[in-house]
């Protein structure tokens, strides 16, 4: 513990410094403070974005149920709504096709519906259009289904 002596040597010393100089040392000690309050809102900024799931995690989440019925190995097609000016110029139609694939690597996604198996991968809510030439198997929920070419 500081005795009093040793606080009153300490004031003492800051009362003999010239006036310049204890201001120099507030300005000091205002821009230090400062500066770990600039830190601080930054790692909390940092946490709060990390503590969110990215997208990868969301999609590995979201492709789980429909891994299960598909082979371990081989090619499957893709389909999903998109608008053909975000295809052609590369939107989120794509990001959303590689995130797909890479959720259900080592499987081979092709941006076809000319497969046996299908995966459709659709927003929330989304009311399909017909599908010549594919029946749907399993919708899986969240947009994800599986379809088949032909009859069942």
């Amino acid at each position: 513990m500081i005795e009093a002596s040793e606080r009153r040597s300490t004031r003492s010393i800051l009362c003999r410094l010239p006036f310049r100089s204890r201001v120099g040392l507030a300005t000091i000690v205002v821009f230090a403070l400062v500066s770990d309050g600039q830190l601080l809102a930054k790692s909390l900024v940092d946490y709060v974005r990390t503590a969110r799931p990215s997208a990868i995690d969301q999609y590995l989440t979201r492709f789980s149920g429909i891994r299960a019925a598909l082979p371990t190995r081989g090619v499957v097609g893709y389909i999903a709504e998109a608008k053909g000016r975000e295809i052609l110029h590369g939107g989120d139609y794509y990001r959303k096709f590689h995130l797909a694939q890479y959720a259900l690597a080592p499987l081979i996604m092709v941006d076809s519906p000319d497969r046996d198996l299908v995966i459709g991968n659709f927003s929330i809510g989304t009311r399909m259009p017909p599908l010549p030439g594919l029946t749907l198997v399993r919708d899986y929920g969240n947009g994800v289904m599986l379809f088949r070419r032909g009859g069942e």
